[in-house]
């Protein structure tokens, strides 16, 4: 692009209108302007294309010629109030047409359908609030499930001892052989615990299906959009490496053709110097002797003029060439900063497939953790089960007060297997 190649007198004015006089295709120059603060914003401290009103916290703007390119230089306020000294290469974003200085930032915008992650990173974001969300139902759920089965077996064990009590103290049990409220109550006492640790059973069950509903569907289409905008980053990386190439040669090509056209220049020129001398040196000899020089004076007056022509041809070739060349320059500057950005979001890409295997590696712990509940869930209401069946029947077909306490003592053998701590540490996730 570089429109400092072909302009001169570049200058900044007080109101930030880049001027500068500008070469034209028939090699003459004409003065032109462009306002900055349109497409130069401050982001915090730098330069930002496409943004606006840079100069409104600017301070000690100049412009330097550095390295054949017009280099915008000031201070920039930050957000915290202090000023940062930075920089900026106009010859990225300011064109020389024919005479006239023009914005172009084409060639540093990303090309149409390019990749970028900020979609993803919202989907993941999303999917990593849906999750910890899901682990806070499901711990708050199980908790409350807990509290009602911890509390029904304390009940029931605590129903059992006293109704072990009342048969070790005798009295009216004495001479008792029949036992069968006794044993309906036990039944209601232990159907009552077992109906709640299988709602816990069933709880545990379901949270360990959300669970794996959760990554079958949203961390699946999570993962899914990610590989998906993977291969649409290679194959653009690849489409730019190929454009790349491309332009590389295109500009080989190009410079071969100034290198030439400028040999050529150079040698209208000494032609048309040479035949500029023929001209003066005939012209002087006519006046001895016309009839011969005359005639080649008018011959050499012939050549200059076309080797005018030829040299005023070749610098509108190597202008339009050099421009065309700048602009290429500038449409790798664009696919440079595009395969930049591909490779930023390949690698923002690859950050966010981690933290999905992180989201979904915790899920799997966690769905583990509760299948493990699940299975000793599972045992706890066979154990209230057995003991519900065995000793409801034993109590119903028992004849005296000995075979009763025996049988309450049996059954509260399953106690241990219920104890308070025990429970606690099983219950935790």
């Amino acid at each position: 692009m570089s429109f400092t190649k072909s302009s001169r007198d570049v200058s900044v004015t007080s109101d930030f209108l880049l001027t500068a006089e500008c070469k034209q295709f028939d090699g003459h120059f004409r003065r032109s302007f462009v306002q900055l603060d349109p497409v130069l914003g401050n982001a915090d401290g730098s330069f930002h294309v496409e943004g606006r009103d840079f100069s409104k916290s600017a301070r000690n703007v100049c412009l330097k010629v550095e390295h054949g390119s017009t280099i915008l230089h000031a201070s920039l306020r930050k957000m915290d109030g202090s000023w940062e000294d930075t920089s900026f290469n106009l010859d990225v974003i300011v064109a020389n047409r024919n005479g006239t200085l023009v914005i172009d930032t084409s060639t540093i915008q990303a090309p149409d359908g390019i990749v970028t992650c900020d979609t993803l990173e919202k989907l993941v974001e999303d999917c990593r609030q849906a999750a910890k969300e899901l682990k806070t139902q499901t711990h708050d759920q199980l908790r409350e499930e807990s509290s009602g089965a911890s509390q029904s077996i304390n009940t029931a064990f605590k129903s059992i001892e006293q109704m072990q009590e009342a048969l070790s103290d005798g009295g009216a049990y004495v001479d008792r052989q029949n036992f069968g409220p006794e044993a309906g109550h036990l039944g209601f006492l232990l159907s009552d615990a077992t109906s709640q640790w299988s709602r816990m059973e069933d709880a545990v069950g379901n949270a360990s299906q959300l669970i794996k509903d959760f990554q079958r569907t949203k961390l699946h289409s999570v993962i899914q959009e990610i590989e998906a905008a993977e291969r649409k980053i290679a194959v653009d990386v690849d489409d730019t490496m190929l454009k790349q190439k491309e332009a590389k040669d295109h500009l080989q090509s190009l410079g071969d053709q100034i290198g030439q056209h400028q040999k050529e220049h150079t040698t209208a020129l000494n032609e048309r110097h040479d035949a500029a001398m023929r001209t003066i040196g005939f012209s002087i000899a006519s006046v001895l002797v016309p009839f011969v020089f005359i005639p080649l004076a008018v011959q050499a007056s012939s050549e200059r003029e076309s080797w005018d022509k030829r040299a005023i041809e070749l610098e509108n070739t190597i202008t339009e060439t050099s421009c065309l060349k700048d602009r290429l320059d500038g449409f790798q500057i664009g696919l440079e900063r595009a395969l930049l950005a591909a490779n930023q979001s390949s690698e923002k890409c690859r950050r966010l497939r981690a933290e999905v295997k992180t989201i979904s590696e915790e899920l799997d712990g966690l769905e583990g953790r509760i299948h493990e509940k699940k299975c000793t869930m599972t045992e706890y209401v066979q154990t209230l089960k057995d003991a519900e069946s065995d000793g409801v029947t034993a109590l119903e077909y028992s004849q005296t007060l000995q075979e009763g306490r025996e049988i309450l003592q049996e059954v509260l053998r399953v106690k241990e297997d219920f104890d308070p701590e025990k429970l606690q540490i099983m219950l935790q996730l």
